[in-house]
């Protein structure tokens, strides 16, 4: 029952159907989904689901441990492990080649291999790949002996501070609310408390310029605290999991059908 609206709501999505035309004209589309549609993007994560998961099984039969692997839209992040040191500086030569191995009909899978970390080439003191960027975080590779991996804010070095003048039309609340927004997110990506403070002090910089004052900032701040940040981290946690497992909350439509597939790398099938 479940597939069968599965593929209804999959050929609706494909379709124009308008209530407004005379006549009921359907357009198929023969190659991907379509742009701006709010399925488009569970559609294409669906489509990969199945092949990300032979090719997590298939590294794990080559010896591979994979502690670790996200991916947002085309964006991957992958941790793993290796007995064999050499081996283990092939891992994301065969992670891009099965990647791109999963449309073998089409080849509309493309990807390529950023730097990476490595722990070998840390403790051999080559320090030309110390961090990588995932999306808005920055991860480094720090220690020697001990080593362990600490995050921050990643920020471009095109990023020029663009945010909302003081004196300008929006509500102050909003205004208020994004630099309190972004201090939740500095919060919370930022492991080592000097990069909170760090990226803080930009920021703060940034707004002086647009004619905040150091007292509607730090007012703003209040409640934003180092000492807030395992709480803060919580909360978001708690959030995801009620948003995965269909749970309520403001905005939230219980008559939407959520479709939640459980997926922890290394773990059997």
């Amino acid at each position: 029952m479940i597939i069968f609206e599965l593929q209804h709501q999959i050929v609706y999505v494909l379709s124009d159907e308008r209530e407004e035309k005379e006549e009921t004209i359907f357009y198929w589309q023969k190659e991907g989904v379509g742009i701006g549609n709010v399925a488009s993007g569970a559609l294409a994560n669906g489509t990969l689901l199945v092949g990300e998961r032979k090719m997590l099984k298939e590294m794990k039969e080559q010896g591979y441990r994979i502690l670790l692997y996200k991916r947002y839209i085309d964006d991957i992040l992958a941790i793993f492990e290796h007995q064999d040191g050499p081996q283990k500086m092939k891992g994301a030569e065969m992670m891009e080649k099965l990647i791109n191995g999963l449309d073998s009909k089409e080849n509309s899978i493309k990807v390529a291999p950023a730097k990476g970390i490595s722990s070998m080439r840390k403790r051999e003191k080559e320090t030309q790949e110390e961090s990588v960027e995932y999306l808005d975080v920055e991860i480094v590779l720090t220690g020697q002996s001990e080593m362990r991996l600490e995050t921050g804010t990643y920020r471009k070095e095109a990023a020029a501070d663009m945010y909302i003048q003081a004196n300008s039309a929006h509500p102050w609340a909003l205004k208020m609310g994004v630099v309190k927004g972004e201090l939740i997110r500095y919060l919370t990506s930022c492991s080592p408390e000097e990069c909170f403070e760090k990226a803080w002090a930009r920021f703060r910089t940034a707004l002086l310029e647009k004619g905040y004052t150091g007292g509607q900032l730090q007012q703003a701040r209040g409640g934003v605290g180092w000492s807030d940040r395992r709480e803060r981290i919580d909360e978001m946690d708690e959030r995801a999991r009620e948003g995965a497992e269909g749970g309520g909350g403001r905005g939230y439509d219980k008559n939407t059908l959520s479709i939640y597939i459980p997926f922890r790398p290394g773990a059997e099938e």
